[in-house]
């Protein structure tokens, strides 16, 4: 998300619940034996996934109607996780007169739901689709919550339906908010070095910096922390050797982690965004996807710019689909767990490790399959 913006009755089937038959616009709703996930179709936005034992929902964050960009006024709000589709960020001068919004038109649309959540083996699973009227991408989707867990799989397709081959992105936008958002809680990923959105495009390399010591171009800032005073977006890749990328945000005081992963071939780069407001921190965004820079796309090519041979966007063509995928999942843990080290993956398990340089605790995922 561009800095800017700092400035700035469904029925259940008792049992494992299945929703009743979603009409468009209205969300659809899983309901596990362990967590609860609901998922817009006006607009794309995940807005709750909890436990619950626990009720915490980590995607309270939500914009505004009068604070949404002046190209999406009237649109469903940016709020919690939602997809940006073709473009992340503002698009240029001509294409916002031509009506083209910022983070993609599938923000703005209904999406069609094909199969409302339903029982299908350990699994709950539903299917939406979306297709664009301007930017002309279609979007479908099939998200699986586990029966008995606390992770779910989205799967995700884009498909180029103009007669023309395109630049595009394909980005996550998972914004946390209050209460799981707290000056306690913690950031960790995978990734390395990474740039302030504020710095001089031209010339990324030279004021690049490791996580999580974040040298930003107004000073110096922890990125594992929330609670910095300044509005910022610092970017980031992960190394060459990581196959599989991972961002968590974790509660101490509530005992709770929120993560996702993901295939670093899918999504290279990482976007942490920070935003405080009256002196709490007020949303943090995790944002992966396939590009470092919010801006317009012939500003991307006519400047060359890539970071450490990194491009910010991607290429597809006409009658082309492109399939991606995440994991998001929730996790108990112990009390001052000092956030995550690292997440080790061994055969079926995966395991979080305590981000601590002795006696480090493991805390075992059980998690959904199918991210490979």
């Amino acid at each position: 998300m561009k800095i800017k913006y700092v400035a700035a009755s469904i029925g259940l089937i008792s049992g494992i619940g299945v929703s009743t038959q979603a009409q468009d616009g209205k969300p659809l709703i899983f309901e596990g034996s362990k967590a609860r996930l609901e998922v817009q179709t006006a607009g794309s936005a995940i807005t709750h996934f909890s436990l619950n034992k626990r009720k915490i929902n980590p995607f309270t964050w939500t914009l505004l109607p009068e604070q949404m960009p002046k190209p999406n006024l009237g649109t469903p709000v940016f709020r919690g996780h939602f997809l940006c589709m073709g473009r992340w960020g503002a698009a240029s001068e001509a294409e916002q007169k031509a009506g083209i919004p910022h983070n993609g038109e599938i923000n703005t649309l209904n999406w069609k739901t094909l199969r409302s959540p339903s029982a299908e083996g350990d699994h709950i699973v539903a299917e939406a689709e979306c297709q664009e009227i301007k930017e002309l991408m279609k979007v479908s989707r099939k998200i699986e919550l586990q029966k008995d867990g606390q992770s779910f799989l989205m799967s995700e397709t884009a498909t180029n339906t103009a007669n023309l081959d395109r630049v595009y992105n394909f980005t996550q936008h998972p914004t946390i908010g209050a209460p799981f958002l707290s000056p306690s809680t913690l950031i960790d990923c995978n990734a390395t070095v990474g740039f302030d959105q504020r710095a001089d495009f031209t010339n990324l390399e030279k004021t690049e910096f490791t996580f999580p010591e974040g040298h930003l171009t107004d000073g110096f800032a922890d990125l594992r922390k929330v609670n910095d005073d300044r509005g910022y977006v610092s970017t980031h890749i992960f190394h060459d050797t990581s196959k599989i990328g991972w961002v968590t945000a974790t509660n101490p005081d509530q005992k709770l982690v929120l993560g996702y992963i993901f295939l670093t071939k899918e999504y290279p780069w990482l976007n942490l965004w920070h935003w405080k407001k009256d002196k709490a921190p007020y949303a943090h965004g995790l944002e992966f996807g396939t590009t470092g820079l919010g801006q317009p796309y012939r500003t991307l090519i006519d400047n060359c710019i890539t970071f450490h041979g990194r491009k910010s966007y991607e290429w597809i063509e006409t009658g082309q689909s492109i399939t991606k995928k995440y994991i998001c999942f929730l996790a108990e843990v112990p009390e001052n767990f000092a956030g995550v080290g690292n997440i080790i993956f061994s055969d079926k398990k995966a395991f979080l490790v305590e981000r601590k340089a002795d006696k480090a605790r493991k805390v075992e995922l059980h998690l959904i399959q199918g991210l490979r």
